[in-house]
């Protein structure tokens, strides 16, 4: 998937640019989240120590959830969200945007306010610890527009068939 694609210092001012005024959604976000800090951080684009404001499915799963274990399949498995292939960064994102949709619909039909993720889109408002070039935002977004433009490279591959690899 990643043959042709940018490297993250093509688009890495972009994605910060995309981040600003949201939290990340990730399952186990401590571990994703201490990789983008380190990767940002040593780039210029976040302020030293600054804490990225988060939310992760991994943690509230213990509040919307009884289930064995709070591993991503585990826990897609019991909220019936479909993880494609586990370990792929765009699936396993959109298997914690599927259990985030989950624990809210849980809280709704319990009635209860959503004080964590208001609190997570607060603190993502006011947090000010990004900073971006929009030059390069904009070089960037060109970039992946080519990247998946139809014509071109596709942005995600389809499965290799069962045949052999030439």
């Amino acid at each position: 998937e990643l043959i042709g694609a940018p490297g993250l210092d093509d688009v890495a001012d972009l994605l910060v640019a995309d981040l600003a005024g949201r939290a990340v959604v990730a399952h186990n976000a401590r571990f994703d989240v201490g990789f983008l800090t380190q990767a940002l951080g040593t780039r210029g684009l976040l302020d030293r120590g600054a804490r990225v404001p988060r939310v992760c499915t991994m943690e509230w799963a213990r509040y919307f959830m009884t289930t064995p274990s709070r591993r991503l399949t585990t826990c897609c498995e019991v909220a019936g969200v479909e993880i494609g292939r586990h370990h792929n960064a765009l699936d396993d994102a959109l298997a914690a945007a599927g259990l985030l949709r989950h624990y809210l619909s849980v809280g709704a039909q319990r009635g209860e306010e959503q004080v964590a993720w208001v609190r997570a889109l607060i603190e993502a408002r006011r947090f000010t610890g990004w900073h971006w070039d929009a030059r390069r935002a904009q070089t960037g977004a060109e970039r992946l527009t080519a990247r998946t433009t139809p014509g071109t490279e596709r942005a995600r591959p389809e499965p290799e068939s069962s045949g052999s690899r030439q």
